[in-house]
């Protein structure tokens, strides 16, 4: 059955299938919004050119820049937004201890 009910204090209940091409989520304000990864971001200060494009772009604004370097901070969701918008790929992947 797909579609949603009510149950007796009028919460309404969603039944369905789960779908295989649910993505991470990105929306912050949702309980829960953090990714779940094996890796986190970190800026290449070697590549980096300083546009600032990271920080204006990321959702959570945990990118600061301090002593002409960009910095993610320990608040990272994981969301990938400044990977994907570096004009340079100075924003890498690496392998994380913990999630």
């Amino acid at each position: 059955m797909n579609g949603k009910e009510e149950d007796s204090t009028g919460i309404e209940i969603y039944k369905g299938e789960a779908s295989s091409e649910i993505k991470p989520c990105k929306d912050t304000s949702q309980v829960g919004a953090k990714a779940e990864v094996s890796w986190r971001f970190v800026v290449n200060g070697e590549r980096c050119v300083k546009c600032g494009a990271c920080a204006m772009d990321c959702p959570v604004q945990i990118i600061v820049e301090q002593l002409q370097q960009f910095f993610i901070g320990n608040g990272c969701i994981g969301c990938g937004d400044c990977y994907e918008i570096c004009p340079v790929g100075a924003i890498e992947r690496v392998k994380s201890d913990k999630c």
